[in-house]
């Protein structure tokens, strides 16, 4: 089996990103990479991370989920909310930088990119999604939102299936991200906030590579 590889919450920071991919991970043709959304927003380079993202997920072991910023842009589009809503989740710079003054204004092929991304992965030891499942329904599967935007989470053994999750969503400390993972929880949180290199503690791109169980980070360079 060849190595496993989890990455989430890019938010824009394209050239984080691939030096993490092209300079220290380089996954050989039989790694597996899965993404679990946050592409764009806050960052300075989402179209350029968009395309890049897109390049890659048309390789069969790059796996990429969606996000609540990939997800507020297509209800902002849909007009299921308002433009505001996605300018409030640092959505101006995606504007800026896919040089367009309204969402709207996007073109179809990055739409239909963000709208075939799904919303989990189940795999034969973890689940993954972007923040989580909603364990106070009978079928957690069936809540698309809490997939992308629940913030707390009790354990659920009927659901889990002594696997265990991994997510991103709500930013972390680099030292508070490494120690649950040390810890072996249940629940492994994975974002170190790499497009708040201002915050203390955070401004990394992290990657857990699930066989080993190996955890390492780039420092945000955008």
């Amino acid at each position: 089996m060849g190595k496993r590889f989890v990455i989430t919450d890019i938010h824009g920071c394209y050239q984080t990103l691939r030096h993490l991919l092209e300079v220290i991970l380089r996954p050989a043709s039989n790694d597996h990479v899965y993404l679990l959304g946050d592409y764009i927003n806050k960052g300075p380079l989402s179209k350029e991370t968009v395309e890049y993202l897109m390049k890659l997920g048309k390789q069969p072991n790059f796996h990429l989920l969606r996000g609540n910023h990939e997800q507020v842009l297509l209800d902002v589009i849909d007009q299921k909310t308002s433009v505001f809503d996605l300018y409030e989740k640092g959505g101006i710079h995606t504007m800026q930088s896919f040089r367009i003054q309204h969402p709207t204004e996007l073109s179809e092929k990055y739409t239909n990119f963000f709208r075939q991304l799904p919303y989990y992965f189940e795999l034969e030891d973890f689940w993954l999604v972007h923040a989580g499942f909603n364990f106070d329904i009978s079928d957690p599967l069936t809540d698309l939102n809490a997939m992308l935007t629940i913030r707390q989470m009790s354990y659920n053994e009927s659901f889990l299936k002594k696997k265990r999750i991994i997510h991103g969503h709500i930013p972390l400390k680099l030292k508070t991200v490494i120690k649950n993972i040390n810890n072996t929880n249940w629940n492994l949180h994975l974002d170190s906030g790499c497009v708040y290199p201002h915050r203390p503690g955070m401004g990394f791109l992290s990657v857990l590579e699930l066989n080993s169980m190996h955890f390492t980070c780039k420092e945000c360079i955008d």
